[in-house]
C-alpha cells in the first residue's frame, strides 16, 4: 500500500474514532501510528505484491472466532428451551412470517435450503412448527408455528433483544452501531461478489 493511501486510511480511522468516541484513545493512536510506519516489506510480504491479513489478523478469521463464541453464548441462553441457535432463528422467522416456504426462510437467514429444511423438520418433529400444503405448488410446504412454537418464539425474541442490549452495553452504543453497520456492508459486499 502506498504511503499516501496508508496515511489516508489512518486518517479515516482516526476520524471514525472521533465521531464515535469524541477522541482517539492513546492506545489506538499508537496502533494507528505503528500501522502507518509499517515498512514496504511487511505490507507486500517481501514479494512486491500487497498482502492482506490472514490468520489471526484477518477479518475472516476474526469473524469466524466471534461467530463461534457468540453462538456458544447464545445456545447457552437457549438451553432451557431445548433449542439450538439455528432452530431459534428459523422458529422466529416462521413465527414472524407464517406461510413462508423453506427456501424463503433460507434466503432470509442467509443459509442454504437443505440446511433450513433439516432445521424445519426438527422443529416439526418437536411439534413447534407445522408444514402445510400449497394448493398452487405441490413442492412448496408453507410453514407455520404451533401454539407452543409461538410461545417459545416469543420467549426467544425477548431473550434475543436482551442479549443484543447486553452486547451493546458491553461495546458501547456507538461501537455496537458501527460494528452492525460494518457487518451489513460486508454482507452486502459479499452478496455482490462474483
Amino acid at each position: 500500500m502506498s504511503d499516501q493511501r496508508e496515511s489516508e486510511r489512518a486518517e479515516v480511522i482516526r476520524q471514525r474514532y472521533r465521531e464515535v468516541f469524541g477522541h482517539v484513545p492513546p492506545g489506538i493512536e499508537s496502533r494507528i501510528a505503528l500501522a502507518e510506519s509499517t515498512d514496504e516489506d511487511k505490507s507486500t510480504g517481501g514479494n512486491g505484491r500487497e498482502s492482506t491479513p490472514q490468520g489471526p489478523d484477518g477479518i475472516g478469521f476474526l469473524l469466524g472466532v466471534a461467530h463461534r463464541a457468540r453462538r456458544r453464548r447464545w445456545e447457552s441462553e437457549l438451553a432451557d428451551l431445548g433449542l439450538t441457535a439455528p432452530q431459534a432463528a428459523v422458529l422466529r422467522v416462521v413465527a414472524a412470517q407464517p406461510g413462508l416456504g423453506v427456501r424463503s426462510v433460507a434466503r432470509q437467514l442467509g443459509t442454504d435450503p437443505m440446511n433450513a429444511q433439516r432445521i424445519a423438520e426438527s422443529l416439526i418433529a418437536e411439534k413447534l412448527c407445522e408444514a402445510g400444503r400449497d394448493p398452487f405448488d405441490s413442492r412448496r410446504r408453507p410453514l407455520t408455528v404451533t401454539d407452543e412454537g409461538a410461545r417459545i418464539a416469543a420467549e426467544v425474541s425477548i431473550r434475543a433483544r436482551q442479549s443484543e442490549l447486553t452486547i451493546a452495553e458491553t461495546l458501547g452504543r456507538g461501537v455496537y452501531d458501527t460494528v452492525t453497520e460494518a457487518l451489513r456492508t460486508l454482507i452486502s459486499f459479499d452478496k455482490t461478489a462474483p
